[in-house]
């Protein structure tokens, strides 16, 4: 099938590929396509008759037209509306050169799309590791195989970590969706890119939790992921592969976030200092899911090593403000919780003066959750917005709160 190993004399650093030039009678097919898609059919026969054809061109076109802004879009349309034999049939072309569309801005988009279908056409399969050869499932391993082969590249390549991504909840048959602890501007620059996953009725094979297990291992003990934790191409990726094996395999989960916790120069701190990744932009995203992941006992043990009598540095810095929010929201224990509030309680004004209301907000939705400390906090705002005495000034608080003003 598919080249599962990529050519000698092509550039080690990276997946980038020249594109095939595609000529304009081609172009013009996949524009009437889009065309009589949109006037619709009289029958079901007719589409069906009608998607047939096209696919049957694009064993064909498909490795090249995917490859443009124009006719990739026909692609992923047809993709939705494609049969599991038309599935088959893409799988098929693209194999001859998975690299061809990994690293390409619109071809991985179409393949992306293709990927996401994989579990509607296997849950209808009772067994698919009985399957002949040429088939949806094996297809897919021969994806899986070649992004292995190939991992130093594909993790760190922007368009195929997203293929990676795909590949590893499909495995899992975990839709992680928004679990991913990203910025609010780059969930918003990637939702167009992002394919809803339909598991429904999907449960994957032993010998797809295999291959999980087999991407866990060679993705988290990388000799560089220290700085790939604080890469934005690669953290999302090894966030994802938590979130699967949170869901698939919980203890290995736990095994591999304490293994986290050891990676040298990332997590080390001083009672006056914050760990380095706390503080980085995208580091500390990783700290967050951390946090949201780990089980009771090793949250206990992560309070200790990286926030005990560090929390207010915590709560004024620019980034790690939300990792506080996050320990906040997590906490599950009173006793943990009026720890935290004990040592934050002293120090809303601090948090204000630096706008960072999410931290407050945070200790008050938790001071609900929990049923305690809500006269403190009530308390601890009216201090911090000079308004505990003289009793006239109490009235004060609710505007003040409003405005994030003091008296």
């Amino acid at each position: 099938m598919g080249k599962s190993r990529r050519n000698k004399d092509e550039n080690d650093s990276n997946f980038s590929q020249k594109k095939e030039r595609v000529d304009e009678n081609t172009i013009n097919y996949y524009r009437r396509v889009t065309e009589t898609l949109n006037e619709g059919f009289s029958t079901d026969e007719d589409r069906e008759l009608f998607l047939d054809n096209v696919f049957n061109q694009l064993e064909e076109d498909g490795p090249k037209v995917c490859r443009l802004a124009s006719t990739s879009r026909v692609l992923e349309k047809l993709i939705l509306d494609a049969q599991d034999k038309n599935i088959l049939q893409l799988l098929k072309a693209f194999s001859q050169d998975w690299i061809v569309l990994l690293s390409d801005r619109f071809g991985s988009h179409v393949l992306q799309k293709l990927i996401c279908q994989i579990p509607r056409c296997l849950s209808k399969i009772s067994n698919e590791e009985d399957t002949e050869d040429e088939t949806i499932y094996t297809y897919f391993l021969n994806l899986c195989n070649f992004l292995k082969d190939n991992i130093s590249d594909a993790r760190t390549d922007v368009y195929a970590s997203h293929i990676l991504r795909v590949v590893l909840q499909v495995l899992g048959g975990v839709n992680v969706g928004e679990q991913v602890v990203r910025s609010r501007l780059s969930r918003n620059q990637d939702k167009d890119g992002q394919d809803e996953i339909n598991m429904d009725n999907f449960s994957p094979s032993d010998k797809f939790k295999k291959v999980l297990l087999k991407f866990t291992k060679v993705i988290l003990s990388s000799e560089t992921l220290n700085m790939e934790i604080c890469s934005a191409t690669n953290n999302p990726l090894i966030q994802t592969v938590l979130l699967v094996l949170h869901k698939v395999n919980d203890q290995k989960c736990q095994k591999y976030l304490k293994k986290l916790l050891c990676i040298p120069g990332l997590f080390e701190s001083n009672e006056e200092s914050l760990p380095v990744i706390a503080k980085d932009e995208v580091g500390s995203f990783m700290v967050e899911q951390i946090l949201n992941l780990c089980s009771g006992e090793f949250y206990t043990e992560l309070y200790k090593k990286l926030f005990k009598g560090k929390l207010l540095l915590y709560a004024v810095h620019p980034v790690s403000n939300f990792i506080l929010q996050r320990l906040i929201t997590n906490v599950k224990e009173k006793e943990h919780f009026e720890e935290i509030f004990g040592e934050l309680c002293g120090y809303l004004e601090d948090m204000l003066a630096v706008n960072h209301l999410g931290v407050v907000t945070r200790l008050a939705e938790t001071c609900h959750r929990l049923g305690c400390n809500q006269e403190k906090l009530l308390r601890s705002l009216k201090a911090a917005f000079h308004c505990l005495e003289p009793v006239e000034r109490e009235t004060k608080v609710a505007p003040l709160l409003l405005s994030l003003t003091t008296v």
